[in-house]
């Protein structure tokens, strides 16, 4: 399996769910840096990094329970990563301002995409359209 999200998701539940042993699963990446799209850097002896802070808001709730079975590294046993996780961000909690910077550190508000109050109408009725009405449209239509 890869080093990626998905890849260390399925061996979570191939050891949990499937009974496999740890040993037995080998862990290939086609690229030089481990984490796949979570563009991971480190090793066991050092450590781990994951550029770009991943916060563990509802984009992340697959993994909620994966880190409750996962035994936390650094409290006592009895404590899951998700406990971990739970004390870090209570004691350092973070927030972002902004999303989007533009040269010299200033924010940018992109709120409305550069799109106008129709434009954003538009997209949002073709948003709403089911599959079927978009077989035989062209972007241009």
């Amino acid at each position: 399996i890869g080093s990626g999200i998905a890849g260390l998701a399925a061996a979570f539940y191939m050891i949990r769910d499937g009974g496999m042993a740890g040993k037995d699963i080998t862990i290939l990446d086609a690229m030089q840096i481990e984490g796949g799209s979570l563009d991971g850097a480190g090793n066991p002896e050092d450590g781990y990094i994951i550029r770009g802070g991943r916060e563990m808001n509802w984009n992340y709730d697959n993994l909620w329970d994966m880190f409750q079975d996962i035994q936390a590294l650094e409290l006592p046993e009895g404590y899951s990563v998700l406990d971990e996780y739970r004390l870090v961000n209570d004691n350092d909690s973070n927030f972002s301002k902004a999303r989007l910077m533009h040269e010299r550190g200033k924010i940018r508000d992109f709120s409305t995409l550069g799109l106008s109050r129709s434009q954003q109408w538009e997209l949002i009725r073709l948003m709403l359209k089911r599959k079927e009405d978009l077989d035989d449209i062209t972007i241009e239509q």
